[in-house]
């Protein structure tokens, strides 16, 4: 099974409802909140756990995905999971301070080309996503740069978008034929 956690403001909902679409269609994920367990497929069955949290959770034993929402409270560089990667904006540079002294290597999505992951093109219904550079998977498989289509069911912003792809590139679901959610 492979771990997200999803770090900042639950009143921020739109990341957590796209990476829920997004993985759901990807053999399923069990989704737990501060308040609520909610399974798209059959528990045992699905490859995805996703926390989402206001607070940064103990983690122990275990290596996965971290997301960075805009939202998120500051917290010491001690407390970041070290064998999750970090995702986050690359506009937030609250993120990017933190993360600088973990020697972390994060993944960055935003629309400049120092992203590890931007848009090529988007028109609402889909949009063309560019893997900048070399990322390791969390099987720690090389994947190379390059564009892949992400089709997308209804009205998707971009970060959240992006943060999507980004957990499906680094949990090794190939995207040759493109994503959709």
């Amino acid at each position: 099974m492979k771990m997200v956690v999803i770090y900042g403001d639950k009143k921020e909902k739109s990341i957590d409802e796209t990476i829920i679409r997004a993985l759901k269609n990807y053999n399923g994920v069990c989704y737990q909140s501060e308040n609520n367990i909610h399974c798209f497929s059959h528990c045992y069955a699905s490859p995805f756990f996703v926390y989402s949290s206001s607070k940064i959770p103990k983690i122990q034993g275990c290596s996965g995905i971290f997301v960075f929402k805009n939202s998120f409270c500051n917290f010491d560089e001690k407390e970041m999971p070290r064998n999750f990667t970090p995702i986050f904006d690359a506009q937030n540079t609250k993120a990017a301070k933190i993360l600088k002294s973990t020697e972390q290597i994060a993944i960055t999505c935003g629309v400049s080309q120092k992203s590890t992951l931007s848009i090529s093109s988007f028109d609402g219904k889909q949009a063309i996503v560019s893997l900048q550079r070399y990322v390791k998977s969390i099987d720690l498989k090389t994947i190379e740069p390059g564009d892949f289509c992400v089709k997308l069911n209804c009205l998707t912003d971009v970060y959240p978008m992006l943060v999507a792809s980004a957990i499906l590139l680094l949990s090794g679901i190939d995207p040759k034929n493109g994503y959709n959610f």
